[in-house]
């Protein structure tokens, strides 16, 4: 007797279509994965091989400090402008000097020698001047040397307060020569050109003499 073939029931129907619908999208949700479904927690240790990656496609801060070759010095650069110079830099410097011998026994002021000093655009100066020499003052009071700047009598101002010089207490000789110096200074000096002078004079009718004298003058920054 021949069997005879039946359809399957609808509930079958519905039912065998859900588990091929179900079946179907299982696969695609292994090979379709959504946006920013996949972090480390998804990768396998050593799972991102160069092979993977795109060439060219990282960067510096891709990587940890002290991870990339160092690479070799590049030429030097172009020499940098000089820095302003700091207080109490010299900013010039000047000389003036003789080895032949002055004689005076005059009260008038006269001057011995100069030179000039020049301070730097933009800049305010101290001015320190030394004069130094061989010198011998008979009879009379006292021998004077007095240092000025553009005219003004630079500090401490002794006018003739100061002796450079005085004779002995036994009467001195011409050839009793010994070695004097002053130091003198004037602050907030400008920019530009000072001449700096060295002025002698007798005090009390004495005999002053000077020999082998320098004068020097430098103009520190303030």
């Amino acid at each position: 007797m021949m069997s005879r073939f039946r359809l399957p029931s609808p509930a079958m129907s519905v039912a065998l279509v859900a588990l091929f619908v179900a079946l179907g999208g299982t696969g695609y949700a292994v090979t379709k994965l959504p946006n920013n479904s996949v972090g480390t927690v998804q990768l396998k240790n050593n799972a991102v091989t160069t092979a993977k990656v795109k060439n060219g496609s990282l960067v510096s801060a891709d990587f940890k400090a002290g991870q990339l070759p160092v690479g070799p010095p590049g030429p030097a650069g172009p020499k940098g402008d000089a820095g302003p110079a700091g207080t109490g830099a010299t900013l010039a410097y000047a000389t003036a000097l003789s080895d032949a011998a002055t004689t005076t026994n005059s009260a008038t002021l006269s001057t011995l020698g100069s030179t000039t000093i020049t301070v730097p655009a933009n800049t305010t100066a101290t001015v320190v001047a030394t004069f130094s020499a061989e010198s011998v003052c008979t009879v009379g009071t006292r021998c004077v040397v007095r240092l000025f700047i553009d005219g003004n009598e630079m500090n401490p101002e002794d006018g003739t307060n100061f002796a450079f010089d005085t004779p002995a207490a036994a009467a001195s000789a011409f050839s009793d020569f010994e070695a004097h110096s002053i130091t003198r200074l004037r602050k907030d000096i400008g920019a530009g050109s000072h001449t700096i002078t060295a002025q002698i004079q007798s005090i009390g009718a004495a005999n002053f003499r000077l020999d082998d004298w320098t004068l020097i003058a430098v103009a520190y920054k303030q």
